[in-house]
């Protein structure tokens, strides 16, 4: 009987932050009150394509990244812990 090949862990750990960027991503995304479809034509993604991202199905570039987080009101680093960002200071 074969026994399942161990799994590379760096794939492993990719795959884990791609399933945290998706799930912190989503509920940003939900909390906000914007639609899949508002986000992905504010980002001028596919539909289909903003989806895979929310399902942790691609590989993202930084710049991706960055963009998201702009349009989403969060620091990139947030998309990866799910730690809200500190108030912004008031200028008076």
């Amino acid at each position: 009987m074969d026994m399942p090949a161990e799994q590379d862990p760096e794939i492993e750990a990719e795959e884990i932050l791609k399933q945290i960027f998706a799930s912190n991503l989503r509920a940003y995304r939900r909390e906000r009150g914007i639609s899949q479809l508002a986000l992905a034509n504010e980002l001028g993604l596919s539909p289909a394509y903003y989806g895979s991202i929310e399902r942790g199905q691609r590989n993202l570039q930084f710049s991706t990244v960055g963009r998201i987080a702009d349009s989403i009101g969060v620091h990139p680093f947030d998309l990866l812990t799910g730690h809200e960002p500190p108030p912004e200071d008031d200028d008076e």
